[in-house]
Protein backbone atom coordinates (compact mmCIF):
# COMPACT_ATOMS: atom_id res chain seq x y z
CA UNK A 1 0.00 0.00 0.00
CA UNK A 2 3.05 2.27 0.32
CA UNK A 3 5.69 1.64 -2.28
CA UNK A 4 9.09 2.78 -3.54
CA UNK A 5 12.22 3.00 -1.46
CA UNK A 6 13.13 6.26 0.33
CA UNK A 7 16.47 8.03 0.65
CA UNK A 8 19.96 7.48 1.97
CA UNK A 9 21.14 9.26 5.11
CA UNK A 10 23.61 7.15 7.11
CA UNK A 11 23.32 7.41 10.90
CA UNK A 12 25.93 9.56 12.69
CA UNK A 13 26.20 11.30 16.06
CA UNK A 14 23.54 13.70 17.26
CA UNK A 15 23.00 17.15 18.73
CA UNK A 16 20.00 17.94 20.92
CA UNK A 17 16.61 16.98 19.54
CA UNK A 18 13.87 19.30 18.31
CA UNK A 19 10.56 17.92 19.57
CA UNK A 20 7.04 18.59 18.29
CA UNK A 21 4.09 17.27 20.29
CA UNK A 22 0.34 17.70 20.43
CA UNK A 23 -2.21 16.35 22.89
CA UNK A 24 -5.07 18.50 21.63
CA UNK A 25 -5.38 17.24 18.04
CA UNK A 26 -7.22 20.37 16.92
CA UNK A 27 -8.68 20.70 13.41
CA UNK A 28 -6.87 24.06 13.19
CA UNK A 29 -3.50 22.25 13.27
CA UNK A 30 -4.31 18.95 11.55
CA UNK A 31 -5.33 18.07 8.00
CA UNK A 32 -6.05 14.73 6.30
CA UNK A 33 -5.26 13.71 2.73
CA UNK A 34 -7.02 10.53 1.53
CA UNK A 35 -5.25 8.45 -1.12
CA UNK A 36 -6.16 5.24 -2.90
CA UNK A 37 -2.80 3.53 -3.40
CA UNK A 38 -4.12 0.65 -5.51
CA UNK A 39 -7.45 -0.68 -6.77
CA UNK A 40 -10.82 0.96 -6.21
CA UNK A 41 -12.37 2.23 -4.02
CA UNK A 42 -11.61 3.60 -0.58
CA UNK A 43 -11.72 6.75 1.54
CA UNK A 44 -10.12 8.07 4.73
CA UNK A 45 -11.96 10.73 6.72
CA UNK A 46 -11.10 12.33 10.05
CA UNK A 47 -13.00 14.23 12.73
CA UNK A 48 -11.75 16.17 15.76
CA UNK A 49 -13.46 14.85 18.90
CA UNK A 50 -13.88 17.17 21.92
CA UNK A 51 -13.77 14.47 24.63
CA UNK A 52 -12.97 10.83 25.28
CA UNK A 53 -9.30 11.07 24.32
CA UNK A 54 -6.22 10.21 26.37
CA UNK A 55 -7.31 12.49 27.92
CA UNK A 56 -9.63 15.16 26.46
CA UNK A 57 -9.87 15.96 22.75
CA UNK A 58 -8.49 13.61 20.10
CA UNK A 59 -8.56 12.75 16.36
CA UNK A 60 -10.93 10.10 15.02
CA UNK A 61 -10.07 8.42 11.70
CA UNK A 62 -12.52 6.37 9.65
CA UNK A 63 -11.54 4.01 6.82
CA UNK A 64 -14.03 2.72 4.25
CA UNK A 65 -13.02 0.23 1.52
CA UNK A 66 -15.00 -1.47 -1.23
CA UNK A 67 -13.55 -3.82 -3.86
CA UNK A 68 -14.74 -5.49 -7.03
CA UNK A 69 -12.46 -7.91 -8.88
CA UNK A 70 -9.20 -6.58 -7.44
CA UNK A 71 -7.86 -5.70 -4.00
CA UNK A 72 -7.69 -2.13 -2.72
CA UNK A 73 -5.32 -0.28 -0.40
CA UNK A 74 -5.75 3.20 1.02
CA UNK A 75 -3.61 5.66 2.99
CA UNK A 76 -4.66 8.67 5.04
CA UNK A 77 -1.91 11.27 5.51
CA UNK A 78 -2.54 13.29 8.68
CA UNK A 79 -0.27 16.35 8.78
CA UNK A 80 0.47 18.44 11.88
CA UNK A 81 1.23 21.90 10.50
CA UNK A 82 3.24 23.19 13.52
CA UNK A 83 5.68 20.24 13.15
CA UNK A 84 7.79 22.00 10.52
CA UNK A 85 11.55 21.36 10.59
CA UNK A 86 13.99 23.24 8.36
CA UNK A 87 17.34 21.40 7.92
CA UNK A 88 18.96 24.57 6.56
CA UNK A 89 18.19 26.31 9.87
CA UNK A 90 18.37 23.52 12.47
CA UNK A 91 20.80 21.11 10.80
CA UNK A 92 20.81 17.90 8.76
CA UNK A 93 18.68 15.12 10.24
CA UNK A 94 20.30 12.00 11.63
CA UNK A 95 17.21 10.20 12.96
CA UNK A 96 13.66 10.72 14.21
CA UNK A 97 11.75 9.32 17.19
CA UNK A 98 7.97 9.01 16.81
CA UNK A 99 5.01 8.07 19.00
CA UNK A 100 1.23 8.40 19.02
CA UNK A 101 -1.52 7.04 21.29
CA UNK A 102 -4.12 4.86 19.52
CA UNK A 103 -7.45 3.27 20.36
CA UNK A 104 -9.48 0.96 18.12
CA UNK A 105 -13.17 1.99 17.98
CA UNK A 106 -15.05 -0.22 15.53
CA UNK A 107 -14.73 -2.48 12.49
CA UNK A 108 -17.32 -4.09 10.25
CA UNK A 109 -16.71 -6.91 9.71
CA UNK A 110 -14.49 -7.30 12.80
CA UNK A 111 -10.89 -6.55 11.85
CA UNK A 112 -8.15 -7.50 14.29
CA UNK A 113 -5.52 -5.40 12.51
CA UNK A 114 -7.40 -2.09 12.74
CA UNK A 115 -5.27 0.57 11.02
CA UNK A 116 -1.69 0.39 9.89
CA UNK A 117 0.14 3.45 11.25
CA UNK A 118 3.46 5.26 10.89
CA UNK A 119 5.32 8.54 10.67
CA UNK A 120 4.90 10.80 7.63
CA UNK A 121 7.19 13.48 6.24
CA UNK A 122 5.88 16.01 3.71
CA UNK A 123 8.69 17.71 1.76
CA UNK A 124 7.51 20.08 -0.94
CA UNK A 125 4.86 18.20 -2.92
CA UNK A 126 6.26 14.79 -1.93
CA UNK A 127 5.05 12.63 0.95
CA UNK A 128 6.98 9.79 2.60
CA UNK A 129 6.06 7.26 5.29
CA UNK A 130 7.91 5.09 7.83
CA UNK A 131 5.91 2.25 9.39
CA UNK A 132 5.33 1.94 13.14
CA UNK A 133 2.96 -1.02 13.29
CA UNK A 134 -0.84 -1.28 13.62
CA UNK A 135 -3.51 -0.20 16.07
CA UNK A 136 -4.86 -3.72 16.58
CA UNK A 137 -8.44 -4.15 17.81
CA UNK A 138 -7.77 -3.33 21.48
CA UNK A 139 -10.37 -0.91 22.88
CA UNK A 140 -7.84 0.46 25.41
CA UNK A 141 -5.48 3.32 24.65
CA UNK A 142 -2.03 2.11 23.57
CA UNK A 143 1.14 3.97 22.64
CA UNK A 144 2.68 3.05 19.30
CA UNK A 145 6.25 4.26 18.82
CA UNK A 146 9.41 3.86 16.81
CA UNK A 147 12.83 5.35 17.57
CA UNK A 148 15.88 5.89 15.41
CA UNK A 149 14.00 6.32 12.12
CA UNK A 150 16.44 7.33 9.35
CA UNK A 151 15.80 8.38 5.78
CA UNK A 152 16.32 4.80 4.58
CA UNK A 153 13.21 3.81 6.54
CA UNK A 154 10.95 6.11 4.53
CA UNK A 155 9.05 4.99 1.44
CA UNK A 156 7.28 7.13 -1.12
CA UNK A 157 3.55 7.73 -0.53
CA UNK A 158 2.96 10.48 -3.10
CA UNK A 159 5.11 12.43 -5.55
CA UNK A 160 8.57 11.51 -6.77
CA UNK A 161 12.12 11.01 -5.54
CA UNK A 162 13.52 10.36 -2.07
CA UNK A 163 13.26 12.23 1.20
CA UNK A 164 16.22 14.59 1.72
CA UNK A 165 17.59 15.00 5.25
CA UNK A 166 20.71 17.02 4.31
CA UNK A 167 21.27 20.54 5.61
CA UNK A 168 20.49 21.98 2.17
CA UNK A 169 17.08 20.26 2.00
CA UNK A 170 13.63 21.79 1.80
CA UNK A 171 11.64 22.10 5.05
CA UNK A 172 9.78 18.99 6.21
CA UNK A 173 6.35 18.90 7.89
CA UNK A 174 5.66 15.80 9.98
CA UNK A 175 2.52 13.88 10.89
CA UNK A 176 1.31 10.29 10.84
CA UNK A 177 -0.36 8.01 8.32
CA UNK A 178 -3.13 5.43 8.66
CA UNK A 179 -3.52 2.64 6.09
CA UNK A 180 -5.71 -0.31 5.23
CA UNK A 181 -6.24 -2.94 2.55
CA UNK A 182 -8.66 -5.75 1.64
CA UNK A 183 -8.86 -8.43 -1.02
CA UNK A 184 -11.26 -8.72 -3.98
CA UNK A 185 -15.04 -8.73 -3.64
CA UNK A 186 -15.28 -7.31 -0.17
CA UNK A 187 -16.06 -4.22 1.87
CA UNK A 188 -14.97 -3.04 5.29
CA UNK A 189 -15.10 -0.04 7.63
CA UNK A 190 -12.52 0.50 10.37
CA UNK A 191 -12.39 3.37 12.86
CA UNK A 192 -9.68 4.29 15.36
CA UNK A 193 -8.80 7.38 17.40
CA UNK A 194 -5.45 9.10 17.93
CA UNK A 195 -3.97 11.37 20.59
CA UNK A 196 -0.65 12.65 22.00
CA UNK A 197 1.32 12.82 18.77
CA UNK A 198 5.06 13.35 19.27
CA UNK A 199 8.07 13.51 16.96
CA UNK A 200 11.66 14.30 17.97
CA UNK A 201 14.12 15.27 15.24
CA UNK A 202 17.78 14.52 16.02
CA UNK A 203 20.25 16.65 14.09
CA UNK A 204 23.70 15.64 12.78
CA UNK A 205 26.70 17.17 14.55
CA UNK A 206 28.73 19.14 11.94
CA UNK A 207 32.04 17.42 11.26
CA UNK A 208 31.07 14.09 12.81
CA UNK A 209 31.73 12.39 9.49
CA UNK A 210 34.93 13.98 8.20
CA UNK A 211 34.30 15.71 4.88
CA UNK A 212 30.50 15.41 4.97
CA UNK A 213 29.71 19.12 4.88
CA UNK A 214 26.02 18.78 4.09
CA UNK A 215 25.11 15.81 6.30
CA UNK A 216 23.83 13.50 3.57
CA UNK A 217 26.10 10.61 4.57
CA UNK A 218 28.54 10.63 1.64
CA UNK A 219 31.52 12.84 0.76
CA UNK A 220 31.29 14.10 -2.81
CA UNK A 221 31.03 17.20 -4.98
CA UNK A 222 27.91 18.39 -3.14
CA UNK A 223 30.10 18.92 -0.07
CA UNK A 224 32.47 21.17 -2.01
CA UNK A 225 29.48 23.24 -3.10
CA UNK A 226 28.19 23.39 0.47
CA UNK A 227 31.53 24.55 1.84
CA UNK A 228 31.78 27.32 -0.76
CA UNK A 229 28.17 28.35 -0.15
CA UNK A 230 28.89 28.86 3.57
CA UNK A 231 32.39 30.28 3.25
CA UNK A 232 33.77 31.85 6.48
CA UNK A 233 30.58 31.11 8.44
CA UNK A 234 31.12 30.49 12.16
CA UNK A 235 29.42 27.50 13.83
CA UNK A 236 27.17 26.85 10.82
CA UNK A 237 24.65 24.04 10.32
CA UNK A 238 26.07 23.56 6.81
CA UNK A 239 29.62 23.59 5.44
CA UNK A 240 31.73 22.67 8.48
CA UNK A 241 33.34 19.51 7.08
CA UNK A 242 35.90 19.09 9.88
CA UNK A 243 33.87 20.28 12.89
CA UNK A 244 36.17 23.11 13.97
CA UNK A 245 33.40 25.73 13.96
CA UNK A 246 34.64 27.70 10.94
CA UNK A 247 34.13 27.17 7.21
CA UNK A 248 37.40 27.83 5.40
CA UNK A 249 40.08 26.22 3.24
CA UNK A 250 40.71 23.43 5.76
CA UNK A 251 37.18 22.19 5.07
CA UNK A 252 37.97 21.91 1.36
CA UNK A 253 41.05 19.89 2.29
CA UNK A 254 38.99 17.64 4.56
CA UNK A 255 36.44 16.98 1.82
CA UNK A 256 39.14 16.08 -0.71
CA UNK A 257 40.96 13.91 1.82
CA UNK A 258 37.81 11.87 2.44
CA UNK A 259 36.50 11.82 -1.11
CA UNK A 260 33.62 9.30 -1.66
CA UNK A 261 33.76 8.05 1.93
CA UNK A 262 30.46 6.97 3.48
CA UNK A 263 29.58 7.83 7.06
CA UNK A 264 29.82 4.84 9.43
Amino acid sequence: MISAIGATLISTALTSAVTFSDGTMSAADWSTLSRVQSGCCGTVTSTPMPSGGNPGSHWEVHHSLVTSTSSVSIVGVHTYSPAAYSPSVSGAIDSIDFSVDVQFVAGTPTATAGHGIGLTARQGSNIYGATAGATGANANWLTKSRVGITSTDFVLVAGTGSVDFSCTAQPIVFGFYTSNSIGPNGSVTRTATYDNFSVSVNAVVPGTCAGDANGDGVVNFADITTVLGNWLDVNPVCGDANGDGLVNFSDITTVLGNWLNMCP
